[in-house]
């Protein structure tokens, strides 16, 4: 049975169309991005998956986060990471990982012992943004769009 060109028609127009950059490939997330589902989440719970220390920092990989990496114009998000049994972390930078393909490092500051001993039970872990910080941003980023809506319409 053919499809009618209204029906193909409704179907174009329903089909997401995700523009590609000709500098960049698709990356797999081994780090569930939870901040692109909404700019307004604090607050999540989620696994560890790996503790390491770099340069004097503390870094770790989550399964999934609602901390958002620096990039784009947007500053990291900052906060803290706490897990039952371990003392809280203060989330001082995130960023996409250049060595680790697909994982978002959370830099802290806290007790590098207990969590580096902690990675072979790969707790659970809540993160929790700083509020202010994440409102403060996202009204800036979107007045920013504002300005160069503005400036280009000139």
């Amino acid at each position: 049975k053919g499809s009618s060109p209204e029906s193909s028609a409704a179907a174009e127009t329903n089909r997401r169309v995700v523009p590609e950059n000709a500098l960049s490939k698709p990356v797999g997330h081994k780090t569930r991005p939870l901040y692109m589902e909404g700019t307004y989440v604090f607050e999540c719970s989620a696994k560890l998956m790996d503790v390491w220390e770099e340069e004097g920092k503390l870094c770790l990989e989550l399964d999934q986060t609602v901390f958002h990496p620096q990039g784009g114009g947007q500053p990291s998000d900052v906060g803290s990471i706490e897990a039952e049994g371990l003392p809280p972390l203060e989330v001082t930078f995130v960023a996409k990982d250049k060595a680790r393909e697909g994982v978002i490092r959370h830099e802290c500051k806290g007790d590098a012992a207990a969590w580096l001993k902690a990675k072979s039970s790969s707790p659970t872990v809540i993160c929790k943004v700083d509020e202010s910080k994440r409102r403060t941003a996202a009204r800036l980023h979107s007045a920013g769009h504002l300005l160069d809506v503005a400036v280009y319409a000139l």
